[in-house]
């Protein structure tokens, strides 16, 4: 997975515009994002240091970056109006692979509302530890993934292994399993996978 640890964070990337600008944007969109989803996650600085330059790589102009921010927080306003979870384990976990995996704004929101099914379908199936599964697992998933047929059948197998987990659930949720997730070759593989739990 390519996504950054929470707390470790990737160098901004330059803009494509005059430096006053980009500091003049960075700063109305960091203080737009506290004023909607306030302190619970530290401020403004994830989102700036994680989504805000990969929104940068898809973005021609201001009016562009602006655009695909504006858009952007509104899925993150919808994860909480699902309630899925808490907001900042949607931007620390699934927001920069799924940005990451699409070029266009309806392909992200396409597979945003896709992933947003899977983790609605792991709180209905009843499964702990709900945000180890959204910082952890959902992103290798959506990075093996090349559609969403083929996210949904890597999750599929991958929630018959977090169901097998009886001990240590929070370590294998958050460091067996991704592993796993990433030795596999295929769906079917990582599912037999589930079988190292309940020897």
């Amino acid at each position: 997975m390519n996504t950054p640890k929470p707390g470790r964070f990737p160098p901004p990337i330059p803009m494509p515009w005059i430096p006053a600008e980009k500091s003049r944007l960075i700063r109305i969109i960091g203080r737009d994002y506290i004023n909607r989803f306030g302190d619970r996650s530290g401020g403004a600085t994830p989102y700036l240091n994680l989504v805000l330059p990969e929104l940068i790589k898809r973005s021609s102009s201001p009016a562009q970056l602006e655009a695909w921010d504006k858009n952007v927080k509104e899925l993150i306003d919808n994860y909480s109006a699902l309630r899925l979870g808490r907001h900042s384990d949607y931007v620390f976990g699934i927001l920069t692979p799924l940005i990451r995996k699409t070029k266009t704004l309806a392909d992200l929101q396409a597979w945003d509302k896709v992933v947003k099914s899977l983790v609605s379908d792991y709180k209905i199936k009843r499964l702990e530890l709900c945000w180890c599964y959204v910082l952890c697992i959902l992103p290798e998933l959506i990075d093996r993934s090349s559609t969403a047929a083929e996210l949904k059948a890597w999750d599929a197998a991958a929630k018959t292994v977090v169901s097998s987990v009886t001990d240590d659930k929070e370590d294998n949720i958050r460091r067996v399993i991704p592993k796993m997730i990433k030795q596999a070759t295929n769906p079917n593989q990582l599912e037999a996978l589930s079988a190292f739990f309940s020897e």
